[in-house]
């Protein structure tokens, strides 16, 4: 049942063999843990639980039930007059959880199954390069006050983050959600702590990410808990094969540690407003 959609996704051959062999020994068991998901209830104990009875490693486990209640999703899309390319769109981002676990822990799954409980309750949309949900401000800004409406971006791992792509990004959610006037976008990320912003390649699109919003706070971070998405591992070592992996490693054995900021810009439809 989850093999087609696993294809449509673009899941490598090897992952959708493996993923297939996992569904079959939880396959009639993922209903009512399917059904708390989408009631906002606790599934995670139960999917772990049927992993560890049939024998299936838990981030396949994940992996395989993210498959599974996609299913309904693809209906809910249909429902709401949502096109079927917004709902591939979306569910790509298994495909791009999957490809982390592997290269992370060498295992086809995702480490972090809870992620897609926002797009299964449609709370977040992939519109172009970036991903969005409606939240409270955190902070006063300019003629916003705290708790007002406002878009959160992620920034999912499917490639570079160019300038012109973010551009487009904006401009599809701004007609997505409705504006009219000044949308307002909020990113935390590690991306956004300016310590960083010297550790990224000069004229890259990691600098040019940053300039884009105005960092309302920051965070230090002395466990370096983001470093992964840098080494594509969870230890300590840091690989030299990038130019940011061999910047990164200098920056931390001088002493200094990772953190993530919170950030802001305004978007009127066209451009970004300073």
């Amino acid at each position: 049942m989850i093999k087609a959609l696993a294809v449509e996704l673009g899941f490598p051959e090897e992952a959708i063999l493996s993923l297939s062999a996992d569904y079959q020994k939880m396959e009639g068991q993922m209903d009512a843990a399917r059904a708390a998901l989408y009631a906002e209830g606790d599934y995670k104990e139960m999917i772990r639980a049927l992993a560890e009875e049939v024998g299936v490693h838990p981030y396949a486990a994940d992996m395989v039930f993210a498959l599974y209640c996609a299913l309904p999703l693809r209906e809910k899309y249909r429902e709401k007059g949502l096109p079927d390319t917004l709902f591939i769109e979306n569910m790509e981002d298994l495909r791009f959880k999957l490809m982390e676990c592997k290269r992370v822990y060498d295992v086809w799954g995702s480490f972090v199954a809870v992620w897609f409980r926002g797009f299964y309750l449609m709370k977040r949309f992939k519109l172009g390069r970036l991903q969005y949900e409606q939240i409270g401000l955190k902070y006063n800004y300019r003629h916003l006050k705290e708790g007002d409406s406002v878009l959160k971006c992620h920034i999912p791992s499917c490639g570079p983050v160019t300038r012109e792509s973010v551009l487009d990004s904006l401009k599809k959610a701004y007609e997505f959600y409705g504006y009219e006037g000044l949308m307002p976008v909020v990113c935390n990320s590690w991306m956004l702590y300016p310590p960083h912003y010297e550790v990224y390649p000069e004229g890259g699109n990691m600098r040019s990410f940053f300039e884009l919003f105005e960092i309302l706070s920051t965070k230090e971070d002395p466990e370096n808990k983001d470093l992964w998405r840098i080494t594509n591992r969870m230890d300590d070592v840091i690989p030299e094969d990038t130019t940011l992996q061999r910047r990164f490693k200098a920056y931390l054995e001088a002493g200094n540690c990772m953190g993530s900021g919170y950030g802001i810009l305004l978007f009127d439809g066209q451009k970004i407003i300073k």
